[in-house]
């Protein structure tokens, strides 16, 4: 499992789709050839948002939708990216990803990042 912080999540989930074509809309993951697939089974190269979170989150032992540790973080994070959705007058980040554009989510993980650093600070 993994021991990031939600911002190192958030950052490395972003680096996951930084290119285009290494993201989806309406899938958590696809494969090159746009087939759905599970966010951590072996063909999966294209992620939507929050299956590039949960990609960065877990590992073999966790490829496991019923698993509540994995989704506890996998939301955790989400929850920020959820935030930055709403600044965007999108009510969540899958509703900001799916009818959004590639730019748009980017900059929905920049506010993310940016928020959760400002609340680590707080702490």
């Amino acid at each position: 499992m993994s021991d990031l912080s939600e911002i190192e999540i958030l950052q490395k989930a972003q680096e996951l789709i930084r290119d285009p074509e290494h993201w989806t809309q309406g899938a958590y993951a696809r494969t090159a050839k746009d087939r759905e697939v599970g966010f951590l089974e072996q063909p999966a190269c294209k992620f939507c948002s929050i299956g590039a979170v949960a990609k960065v989150i877990g590992d073999k032992s966790y490829d496991d939708y019923g698993n509540s540790d994995l989704w506890l973080r996998v939301s955790r994070a989400a929850s920020w990216l959820d935030v930055a959705a709403q600044e965007a007058a999108f009510s969540i980040a899958k509703k900001l990803n799916d009818n959004g554009t590639h730019e748009d989510v980017m900059a929905m993980f920049d506010r993310a990042i940016v928020a959760a650093r400002v609340e680590q600070e707080r702490a």
